[in-house]
This record gives C-alpha cells, sequence and structure tokens, in this order.
C-alpha cells in the first residue's frame, strides 16, 4: 500500500515535470480532473501567457498560445488539484526545464509529501499524518506514531530500479554462500548500509547461533544497541546484552531507539521471533 501511495506521488511530480519540458500530451491531465495554474518565470519574454481572456479565445486559442508561451519559460510554478488515479491531491510544486522539481502533494485522507528532485534523484519526505495513517492500517495504532517518529525529518530516496534504494514496501534478498565464507558479515554489512539509524531484526534456528550472531554482527561494524529476544540469563549473554520476550518490553526498545533515531539490532530464534511482532501490538 504505501509503495503504490508513493507512485502515485511520484506519477504527479512526473506530470510537472512533463509541462517544465513544454511537451504536448493532450492527455496527461485533463480538463475535468486538474485545476492547475502556471506563472512564468522573471526570465521568460512576451506576454502571451498573461493574455489568455477566456470570454474572448475559444478552448483550442486559449491552449495554443499556453503552449507557445510556455516554450519560452525557464520554469513553471503548478498549485491546483487533480485526481489520479481516483486519488484526490492537492499539488504545490515548481519545476525547470532542467527535470529539476521541488514543492508538495497532498494526498486527501492520508497526508503530505514534501518532494525535491534534482540531478535525477527524488527525495520524498512524507509527514507525521502519513506515517500514522499508513502504519495505522496494519491495525496497529502505535506502529504510526513510532514510524512517524522514526522517519521524522527524514527523506526517502532513490528509485525502484536504483540498487541503492530499499523498496519502500520492503526488501527481501536471498544470500547462497558456502559454509564459512561469510554470510554473517555480509548479513551484518546489508544491515547497516540498509538500516544506519533503524531496527533490524535476525532470526536464526537457535542460541547457539544467536550469540555467534551477536559476536559476528559486532566484529561486522554494525552499530547501535544488540538486545536477544530469548529466554537466556544476563550471565550467558555478551555484556552489554539485554534480553527479554515480553512484547512489553521489546516495544519499548524498539520505541526508544526510534525516539533517539539510534540504530538497533534485534536477536532472535525461530521460536521467540513472535515476541517481536507481539510487541508492535503496543
Amino acid at each position: 500500500m504505501l509503495a503504490k501511495r508513493l507512485a502515485t506521488a511520484a506519477t504527479c511530480c512526473a506530470l510537472v515535470l512533463g509541462a517544465g519540458g513544454c511537451g504536448h500530451d493532450k492527455g496527461a491531465l485533463s480538463s475535468d480532473t486538474a485545476r492547475a495554474t502556471s506563472s512564468r518565470s522573471a526570465t521568460a519574454g512576451g506576454d502571451a501567457a498573461g493574455c489568455l481572456d477566456p470570454d474572448r479565445l475559444t478552448a483550442a486559442e486559449i491552449e495554443k498560445r499556453a503552449h507557445d508561451a510556455m516554450a519560452s519559460l525557464s520554469s513553471v510554478k503548478v498549485s491546483g488539484n487533480l485526481v489520479v488515479e481516483g486519488q484526490k491531491m492537492t499539488l504545490d510544486l515548481a519545476t525547470d526545464t532542467k527535470g529539476n522539481c521541488q514543492g508538495t502533494i497532498g494526498v486527501a485522507d492520508l497526508g503530505r509529501i514534501e518532494i525535491i528532485h534534482t540531478g535525477g534523484t527524488s527525495y520524498l519526505k512524507p509527514d507525521a499524518t502519513f506515517w500514522k495513517t499508513i502504519a495505522g492500517q496494519n491495525e496497529n495504532p502505535r506502529a504510526g506514531a513510532m514510524a512517524a517518529e522514526l522517519f521524522k525529518g527524514r527523506y526517502l530516496t532513490g528509485a525502484k530500479d536504483d540498487p541503492g534504494q530499499v523498496a519502500t514496501d520492503g526488501l527481501r534478498v536471498t544470500v547462497q554462500m558456502a559454509t564459512g565464507s561469510g554470510k554473517s558479515y555480509v548479513g551484518a554489512a546489508a544491515g547497516q548500509r540498509l538500516a544506519p539509524r533503524g531496527v533490524v531484526l535476525v532470526v536464526v534456528p537457535t542460541l547457539d547461533l544467536l550469540l555467534q550472531m551477536i559476536a559476528s554482527w559486532r566484529k561486522a561494524g554494525r552499530s547501535g544497541e544488540m538486545h536477544a529476544v530469548c529466554s537466556l540469563a544476563a550471565k550467558e549473554l555478551p555484556p552489554g546484552v539485554p534480553a527479554s520476550t515480553s512484547g512489553l518490553v521489546i516495544a519499548d526498545w524498539i520505541s526508544t531507539a526510534a525516539k533517539g533515531r539510534r540504530p538497533l539490532t534485534l536477536f532472535a530464534t525461530y521460536a521467540s521471533a513472535g515476541a517481536v511482532r507481539n510487541a508492535y501490538a503496543y
């Protein structure tokens, strides 16, 4: 669901970029779904855009004059309302002929997304309402507030085909390597790169492997706190690694890390992983 909403926002940005490139695409925005206005750049010459008198000109003449005027623009600002695939949105975006774009997109009953597109890269920063609405769809009222706190002031960046970007609806990877060739280190490096300030859950089949994995991830450079989701006693765990299977305690770990925007790594066995799921119910 999140990926679809962000994709819709990206579609809006693409529509505006199309306008900035002066493309003559009659099907991009239909008159019954969009009421957007464009303003001329201070560097644009002529006065054609300021002479669109709807009482004297036909629709075809207005369209032609507007298109001719846009050909001389160096930037365009679009603001107004439109509907994309049945989704009502409010636009306030500025774009130039180089394809750079900046502004906001408001999605009805969802929230607002700040957009910056520069140098071929897009940056999206949803507001707290957006995160609370999206996360709240999972029937977990606290998850929304936690997501809003975790991503407060942060941008999502990249694209689906960008190998450096984590998909907004999650990422699953299978790594096949020979025994002893460094699977643990690959996992730790991936976790550090993809979630340098986020929560990473590492699940293993046995308690022995859990202890081994904690040491491997720390040695591989994973930063932040490491907590065990298991029933081991404190004396059986590495120094500084607390353990619990209480959903309430785990929820507090996650919430505290999110508020401080600190990395947190949870290590669980297959048998205890359900406690992490329970934590998100608080």
